[in-house]
């Protein structure tokens, strides 16, 4: 009982030495990668005004295409009375947004004040209100990120915690699947075979058709439609990194939906641990998904685009799916034992999740409000990200607020198809 007790508490004290790493180390990757390079500075230095209107001068720093972490701005003015406000617009929009400003100290002729958290900023503006008998200047200088804690990675954190528990309580469900590895193995290549049963090719055509859909997108949108290039880039090489992500998800929702009908002989059996069975679907889709990937790069290739460091991403994307679909296909494939109607009602949900994620239409051509909307659904993250993986694009670790997000959300999906499945299969032999 006591070596219980201790590994219990050793368990814990290092789940929650992990969780506060996390929370601080996300919270402040800005600041650790934060480097005081001449290509930081934003034009550091005097910048001169023009009179906007009157009593109203502007200074304008353009181009500045960064992140503003914290900035200093030391405005030089003979008037001692005088307002200042400023504005940026920004990265991927072509609205304005007004930076609140907070004074930090008056030194001699000037007065300082810092502009903090103003997100990507792809231009900045700077207005000074006042009567002046000369016209102002101000001095940019920039000052590194300071520590933060933020109240997403805080609720990662929380998440992270309620997995651990999860994890504790149902370890004998995943030792499960563990130790049935070899049957698992074994039932993963039996079930692309038996797909296509009684074939010539047999379960080469799981491998076939994806490869041949992809030539006909190409055919279609490239020779065909003669599609214009999207963000610089062909149409088709824009196109397949989501295509292949939505895809996977696709396949594995769909078939882990009824998997445990279509393997109703096994369920029946007393010693059968059903718990391998929708991992069975997440793992066979997988091996055609990486097919997938392969052809990809190929297409790439005889487009003459060089492999990057950023392919290195699909393993992260991969294994966040993975993770995804785990608990997605435990939870539908346990309400499908019990409401029958629930692969239709999955089908006409893949079909509208199909045109709610950027796989045909880009972000940018909708209102930012609807894009912050269509977001809430986590596999918007999966296939944005193995676009910037494929295309090139930001890391994973740049949008801290989105992945804190996905993953608060992976995570409790995971932790209720987990604890839905391992209470409910105890009926599932009654009811199939």
């Amino acid at each position: 009982m006591c070596v219980k007790r201790k590994n219990f508490i050793i368990y814990y004290a290092c789940i929650f030495l992990i969780t506060v790493f996390f929370i601080v180390f996300l919270s402040n990757v800005d600041m650790i990668n934060y480097s005081n390079s001449e290509s930081d500075a934003y034009n550091s230095g005097i910048v001169e005004p023009y009179l906007h209107e009157d009593n109203l001068y502007r200074f304008a720093i353009v181009d500045v295409n960064q992140k503003i972490y914290h900035m200093g701005l030391n405005v030089l003015a003979e008037q001692e009375v005088f307002q200042i406000k400023a504005y940026y617009q920004g990265f991927e929009t072509e609205e304005y947004f007004q930076i609140d400003l907070k004074a930090i100290g008056r030194e001699e002729a000037y007065e300082v004040f810092s502009i903090q958290d103003a997100g990507e900023a792809r231009n900045l503006y700077v207005d000074i209100y006042g009567q002046f008998n000369a016209s102002p200047s101000i001095i940019i200088s920039t000052i590194p990120p300071t520590f933060k804690i933020m109240w997403e990675t805080v609720l990662l954190g929380i998440s992270i915690l309620l997995l651990a528990v999860v994890i504790y309580i149902k370890r004998n469900f995943l030792l499960d699947i563990y130790y049935n590895r070899d049957i698992l193995r074994m039932l993963l290549s039996n079930d692309i075979n038996s797909r296509y049963a009684g074939s010539f090719f047999g379960g080469a055509w799981s491998y076939v058709q994806p490869v041949i859909s992809i030539f006909v997108f190409w055919f279609v949108f490239q020779l065909g439609f003669k599609s214009s290039p999207v963000q610089n880039m062909p149409f088709i090489l824009w196109f397949l990194p989501a295509y292949i992500a939505w895809m996977y998800f696709q396949d594995v929702i769909s078939y882990s939906t009824s998997c445990l009908r279509e393997y109703s002989y096994l369920v029946k059996k007393i010693k059968f641990k059903v718990n391998i069975i929708p991992m069975i679907k997440v793992l066979a889709a997988f091996k055609i998904h990486i097919c997938f990937i392969i052809v990809t790069f190929i297409i790439y290739a005889v487009y003459g685009v060089k492999p990057s460091l950023s392919y290195l991403q699909l393993l992260y994307y991969s294994c966040a799916m993975i993770f995804l679909l785990s608990g997605i296909s435990w939870l539908v494939a346990a309400l499908n034992v019990f409401v029958k109607d629930m692969a239709p009602i999955i089908n006409i949900v893949l079909q509208l999740g199909y045109f709610a994620i950027p796989i045909f239409w880009n972000e940018e051509m909708l209102h930012p409000f609807v894009v912050k909307i269509l977001k809430f659904n986590p596999v918007y993250y999966i296939v944005q990200g193995y676009r910037d993986s494929i295309c090139g694009g930001k890391w994973f670790w740049e949008d801290v607020r989105y992945m804190s997000y996905y993953w608060v959300v992976a995570i409790l999906v995971f932790s209720i198809g987990l604890w839905l499945f391992d209470g409910a299969k105890k009926h599932f032999s009654d009811l199939l």
